[in-house]
């Protein structure tokens, strides 16, 4: 596997970045999320760039697949080993979640925020979060993430406080939201002064003027 492509940025177009690696341009594709740091196109040309790869063969293709970190490279090729996504389909999810959003929405268990990635639908999506759940291993060393886990249904936390938590973001999905953005709001409430004790209505209240 070419694990990285270290080069002078030649070009960058709507889907890849151009490398210029001795004299040979390695046409990469990466995520939407990256071209958009990478806006300012005329600035790039002529500056060393690295990109974390991944070369995805076919029979009748070789492409390579970008990111900017080891850490997001790895997720893609997590990604490719749910049935039904392909790598363009796992571009598609990380350019629509960034490898820390996805993280909470499969902790979230949602659907509807994996769902917006072109090409993936709710049954892929769920499908996604059935089978990178237990793979990712997320929250065992994470703080934020164990948390998130915690929040994610109402029945799992084991404390009043995270009682009212996990119900706050029920009724925020039930309003329409996603519980990706539900959880980060209630969390962002959370943390105010005064409202680590707060019951699940106080909690709806202000999360909601965090969502609109």
């Amino acid at each position: 596997m070419i694990s990285f492509v270290r080069g002078i940025c030649a070009a960058v177009t709507a889907e890849q970045v151009i490398l210029d690696v001795g004299g040979v341009g390695y046409g990469i594709y990466v995520p939407k999320t990256l071209l958009g740091e990478l806006s300012d196109r005329n600035k790039l040309r002529g500056t060393e760039m690295t990109l974390y790869t991944s070369l995805q063969v076919k029979e009748d293709s070789m492409t390579l697949f970008g990111f900017s970190t080891p850490q997001e490279r790895d997720l893609f090729l997590e990604l490719l080993v749910v049935s039904g996504i392909g790598p363009k389909g796992a571009l598609n999810i990380l350019s629509v979640l960034p490898p820390d959003k996805l993280r909470f929405a499969i902790l979230s268990k949602d659907e509807k925020a994996i769902s917006k990635a072109p090409g993936i639908g709710a049954k892929t999506a769920k499908k996604l979060i059935l089978e990178l759940s237990d793979r990712l291993k997320i929250g065992e060393e994470d703080e934020e993430y164990a948390a998130a886990s915690a929040l994610a249904e109402p029945s799992a936390s084991g404390s009043d406080n995270d009682s009212e938590a996990s119900q706050a973001v029920q009724a925020l999905t039930e309003l329409g939201f996603g519980r990706t953005e539900s959880y980060q709001a209630v969390r962002k409430v959370l943390a105010m002064e005064g409202m680590a004790d707060a019951d699940a209505e106080a909690l709806i209240k202000q999360a909601l003027k965090q969502l609109y």
